[in-house]
């Protein structure tokens, strides 16, 4: 083999490891998320600590008027108060307690909602939540890069990985995105039904994606040795001999002169069809 093939041969195959090495980045990173997204969760605050402090500040003025009540009955105890006094006292705060809490209970339910984190009531319930869902689109893609290195050319046996692609990545698309979806402007259903629709969409797109760009990786490669391949089969085939041929023999010998215009014609037709094989 001549130096130049030899280093057309370490290019084509540079190309290739650089290739595998991505691959293999990707393959720790997508284990890694596998590994640590479902437990994020563990060091996070297991309630929203804005949300506790307003709760226990709503909640001093009820533990006033619980004392109070406390007080009313120590006094008809001690025979301060007659009982038609306590009781009228005791309804009394009872129904502003009753009416605070009501009212506390709103404003409570308003802080949640403005201290949200995509439509979850904390961070941790949030990452705990995405943690379970993120793995099936690692799944997903797993499943994608399996599939490409299958090399049967069953056309039934293809259709059938593209569809099951297409549900692992649908599936997946629908519960990260219902993960980070808190709006709900219009019913249930509705919101389903779209999300249902684009997930599956989504989800053929990405394998129609993911199979084009390995093929045409896989492509690229080959016609890319190919074609350094097809430049040293040009320099060592043809122009060395067609060099050696006018060195040796006259210019003006007509027999040269034929044969050289059939080499020429050779090469022609050799150079015609790589070139089709590399537009193709």
């Amino acid at each position: 083999m001549s130096k130049q093939a030899t280093k057309t041969k370490s290019r084509t195959e540079g190309t290739i490891n650089k290739s595998k090495f991505v691959l293999f980045i990707g393959i720790l990173l997508g284990a890694l998320i596998i590994l640590i997204a479902p437990l994020l969760h563990i060091g996070l605050e297991k309630k929203n600590p804005d949300v506790e402090a307003y709760r226990a500040q709503l909640a001093e003025p009820v533990e006033a008027l619980n004392l109070m009540a406390t007080n009313i009955r120590a006094d008809y105890d001690n025979g301060r108060i007659t009982a038609s006094q306590y009781i009228e006292q005791s309804d009394q705060l009872n129904k502003e307690v009753t009416a605070l809490q009501a009212e506390n209970k709103a404003l409570i339910k308003t802080k949640v909602d403005q201290a949200r984190v995509f439509g979850w009531t904390t961070t941790r319930k949030f990452i705990i939540g995405l943690g379970i869902r993120l793995p099936f689109l690692i799944f997903s893609i797993i499943i994608s890069m399996l599939i490409a290195r299958d090399q049967s050319r069953d056309k039934n046996l293809k259709k059938a990985f593209f569809i099951l692609q297409t549900a692992c990545y649908a599936i997946s698309f629908y519960v990260v995105i219902w993960c980070f979806w808190y709006v709900q402007d219009y019913p249930l259903e509705v919101y389903w039904s779209a999300m249902i629709a684009f997930c599956i969409l989504a989800g053929a797109f990405t394998t129609y994606s993911f199979r084009y760009y390995e093929s045409n990786l896989i492509k690229i490669v080959k016609i890319k040795g190919s074609f350094l391949n097809f430049l040293v089969e040009i320099r060592n085939k043809h122009y060395k001999p067609m060099l050696k041929k006018a060195m040796i023999q006259g210019l003006y010998d007509e027999a040269y002169q034929e044969e050289i215009k059939m080499e020429t014609k050779e090469f022609d037709k050799r150079l015609r069809v790589k070139a089709e094989e590399l537009i193709d």
